[in-house]
């Protein structure tokens, strides 16, 4: 089995074989820290632990946001429920919706800003923004400096 491997790739792929021995060595070093971190545990029963949780970085702000998303989930649940299932449409919550969605966009908004974060983060391809105006800046001190 050997053969196979040194006698038809050695002619172009030298440098794949030597790779593939590296891969292997970092495969084995990776199987040995597994087997000292043993999840499974010899009596066949798992034996993994959390880290705790650690809730403190939230504040009231993020709690409120929070339950005021789930009351308009609710509101929500309950218009269909009336809508569909009982064939007579509550019109209060529709209002009462759009409300709550107002509540928790500004809300959702502000932690945003606090946080520093926003959507573009989460859309790949997509510049960061700190980076454009931190050029702008740049563009503004040489404009000045004329």
């Amino acid at each position: 089995m050997t053969s196979g491997v040194t006698g038809g790739a050695a002619d172009g792929a030298a440098g794949s074989v030597t790779g593939g021995a590296a891969d292997g060595l970092t495969a084995i070093a990776t199987a040995q820290a597994n087997a000292e971190d043993k999840v499974l545990g010899d009596d066949g029963q798992f034996h993994a632990t959390d880290a705790p949780i650690d809730l403190s970085h939230y504040t009231w702000e993020d709690w409120f946001t929070i339950g005021v998303f789930w009351l308009l989930a609710l509101d929500v649940f309950y218009q269909f429920f009336t809508r569909y299932v009982l064939a007579d449409s509550a019109s209060w919550t529709e209002e009462i919706a759009r409300y709550l969605l107002i509540v928790v966009t500004f809300m959702g908004g502000s932690m945003a800003v606090r946080r520093s974060s926003g959507l573009l983060e989460l859309l790949p391809g997509v510049p960061d923004p700190k980076s454009k105006m931190e050029k702008a800046l740049e563009d503004a001190k040489r404009v000045a400096k004329r």
